[in-house]
């Protein structure tokens, strides 16, 4: 508490000096504690003041799911799988949520690039791209589990990645919604079946086709594109960049399950942007937590954009750089405290506490 108080000072002593640059950072915390980095702190915080959303979660349950997320890891769907899970659990309760699977049902008939059976691989291109799970409002998540509960199965993987594909799908589950749309993609490759399969879809059409709609892209890479053996191929190794080419929203690679869970929470946590408005009214950043911005040091209006809205007048001390710490103080609050204060991280250790 005293360093806290400590800060708190010092930013009101700068702040009497002319304006400088600084770089700023917002962090989500827990209350009372000053602590920037804390994923749950800021995944809780974001959920409970971000407004509603719809989400589709494509789930990729192809044949390559079976091979090692890392080398000498475990098999990609059992952390995909309770990385699937816990999406469910965290998901908000005024969201509504859909989940589409490919690859689960029939076997594949491509591989490393090549038509291997051209019935088959017609087949698992266009017909094993499911809807597990219709949007609809989030009421009963064990329901939700029940329904992909195979999916904690080896068996379970076994066709190709149409990618493109499912992203039409899931663009034509979002006709007629309204608000924040939403599409999470959780795959260990890249697209398989356009251009070789006739018929399949383009990804990067699919992309544009959802951004027309408003609808941000989040890509979870599990894998890192590895083959049965664990190791990258020429082929593969692209396979991270084309990946990223598809989100319009946030991208993230994953070699374990832990890593998975961190990149939900990250997609999570970027959902929530603030402003800082100058006293003349002009908007003079806006931002993500963690992000950093830089603007004049001085007095600012911190302005939260949700719906609801919630807004603080705050002074940026004459510091090379600063925290803006946002907490909640108790359950049911969407409303956070904010503290501003130098970032002290060149201060002398004792200071530093």
């Amino acid at each position: 508490m005293k360093t806290h108080l400590y800060w708190i000072s010092v930013a009101f002593a700068l702040s009497a000096c002319a304006p400088v640059p600084t770089r700023v950072e917002t962090h989500a915390v827990q209350a009372g504690k000053m602590a920037p980095g804390d994923s749950e702190a800021a995944f809780k915080l974001v959920n409970t003041i971000r407004d509603p959303e719809s989400v589709v979660l494509i789930y990729d349950a192809s044949g390559s799911m079976r091979w090692p997320i890392r080398a000498g890891g475990e098999e990609r769907y059992g952390p995909a799988f309770r990385a699937l899970q816990q999406f469910i659990d965290r998901l908000g309760k005024q969201d509504q949520v859909a989940i589409i699977v490919y690859g689960s049902t029939l076997p594949s008939g491509v591989s490393d690039g090549k038509v291997t059976n051209p019935s088959r691989a017609k087949a698992s291109c266009s017909d094993d791209i499911r809807i597990a799970v219709p949007l609809a409002p989030l009421s009963n998540r064990n329901e939700i589990k029940a329904k992909i509960s195979n999916l904690g199965k080896i068996d379970a993987y076994r066709g190709d990645t149409p990618i493109g594909g499912a992203l039409n799908k899931a663009a034509d589950l979002f006709n007629g919604v309204s608000g924040t749309k939403r599409v999470v993609l959780l795959t260990d490759g890249v697209e398989e079946c356009y251009p070789l399969v006739a018929g399949s879809p383009n990804p990067e059409e699919a992309v544009k086709r959802l951004a027309a709609q408003d609808i941000t892209i989040d890509v979870l890479f599990a894998g890192g594109g590895l083959n049965a053996q664990g190791s990258l191929t020429a082929r593969s190794s692209g396979a991270a960049e084309n990946l990223r080419k598809l989100a319009t929203g946030q991208f993230f690679e994953a070699a374990s399950f832990d890593d998975l869970v961190d990149a939900l929470l990250r997609i999570e946590i970027a959902k929530f942007r603030y402003e800082l408005v100058s006293k003349d009214g002009k908007v003079a950043a806006r931002a993500r937590i963690g992000e950093p911005v830089t603007v004049p040091s001085g007095e600012y209006i911190f302005r939260g954009l949700t719906s609801h809205g919630f807004q603080k007048t705050i002074q940026l001390p004459n510091s090379p750089a600063s925290r803006i710490y946002l907490a909640l103080s108790r359950d049911g609050d969407t409303t956070p405290d904010i503290v501003v204060v130098p970032d002290l991280r060149d201060a002398p250790a004792s200071r530093k506490q």
